[in-house]
């Protein structure tokens, strides 16, 4: 349950643990709040996975930096913020990757108030401007609201006594000046997007995940980089599970451990297990980042800038292009990777750009490491 208030907290706190319900089957809560440090908030995490613990009781707190989707997926807005990134932050506490059943959100508010009246007189506004901007119907509010001070405007209309009407043209005045500016951005930088063909994009995207590189793919390579230099991988008892010891110095940075006791390669095993008790190496860990960074050093590690493959294709025969290896990152709105991958695009040389041709060339294999055959058909590739 999320409050913006900490005295609000502390109310809810008591009269839910005072509730007959909890007492009669010695239910507990818990609770995390800005004066909290971070051990602090993790002790209260750690104590709402525990079964006799049954509701959360949080400020916005704990929508920064807090993993709840193991121990729930019910929540519950005691009152809303104005600003549409709060609500989300609090949703993806528990709306993330690992959550195992719906997640259901509930908004509680107060009707028939004052309050009620002036906001109901905004939004009847704000939705009259927003017909005539391009975008998602909530997206779109959520943009007319962003310069918008909703909750200084209710409580000035509300001590001065103002008249919903009047409050409500206030920011309907500010909502439309947003309005001007999104409809400018849109006529003149965003015209390209209305050509956006959805099925297109789609092909293109299965053609290019043909390309990409698989939990394979990242296997082979932190195995072969690891043994190669002095690395020692060895099976757990859980299917899929390794642990790594004697990390190489020269991938030792900030964030890489001496030693993984539990680590995997493939994602559907890390769907099994939590994070804190099997880790998944992959593009954005720290241990894989280090490795691909040392690799990819000019005059480093493997000297892998440029290479050359020779391609078993007799369609092909006779033509040279270059292979283009791209690694693929998104970033959260704090700048740290959410999500990173390899795709392999091949150009030839006449400059025409070719994705089925990618998926032919040969992946890195730790096991075969000879020279590939020049015999009759093959053609070359640079990347």
């Amino acid at each position: 349950m999320f409050t913006e208030y900490t005295d609000t907290l502390q109310y809810l706190e008591e009269e839910i643990s005072q509730s007959t319900l909890f007492k009669k089957n010695k239910w507990k809560t818990c609770i995390i709040h800005g004066g909290m440090d971070q051990d602090e908030r993790e002790e209260a995490q750690r104590a709402f996975e525990q079964p006799d613990t049954k509701v959360m009781i949080a400020t916005d707190a704990a929508g920064e930096g807090i993993n709840l989707h193991w121990s729930c997926h019910i929540m519950v807005n005691y009152e809303l913020p104005w600003k549409a990134y709060r609500i989300e932050q609090r949703i993806g506490r528990l709306h993330r990757y690992g959550q195992k059943r719906d997640v259901t959100v509930y908004n509680l508010f107060v009707t028939n108030t004052r309050e009620d009246r002036i906001l109901e007189n905004i939004l009847k506004q704000l939705v009259l401007i927003s017909r005539d901007v391009p975008g998602d119907a909530y997206d779109v509010l959520g943009a007319l609201l962003e310069e918008v001070d909703l909750t200084e405007l209710v409580m000035t209309a509300l001590i001065q006594k103002e008249e919903p009407e009047v409050t409500s043209e206030k920011a309907a005045q500010a909502a439309k000046e947003r309005a001007k500016m999104l409809e400018h951005i849109d006529k003149e930088l965003l015209q390209e997007i209305r050509r956006y063909d959805h099925q297109d994009a789609l092909r293109l995207l299965n053609r290019v995940k043909e390309t990409s590189a698989t939990s394979q793919d990242v296997a082979q390579l932190a195995e072969a980089f690891l043994l190669n230099y002095g690395g020692r991988i060895s099976q757990t008892s859980k299917r899929g599970v390794v642990r790594i010891r004697d990390i190489p110095q020269v991938v030792c940075r900030e964030g890489v451990m001496p030693a993984y006791e539990s680590v995997t390669f493939h994602r559907e095993v890390a769907r099994r297990h939590r994070p804190d008790e099997v880790q998944l190496v992959a593009f954005g860990h720290p241990l894989f980042d280090s490795i691909v960074s040392y690799c990819t050093q000019a005059g480093q590690g493997l000297d892998g800038a440029t290479t050359a493959k020779i391609i078993q294709s007799a369609d092909k025969k006779g033509e040279t292009g270059a292979l283009f290896n791209f690694r693929l990152r998104c970033t959260d709105g704090r700048g740290s990777t959410a999500h990173e991958e390899l795709c392999s695009v091949y150009v030839t040389e006449s400059g025409t750009l070719d994705l089925d041709f990618a998926p032919q060339t040969p992946r890195f294999d730790s096991n075969d490491l000879k020279p590939p055959n020049t015999g009759q058909g093959a053609s070359s590739s640079f990347g």
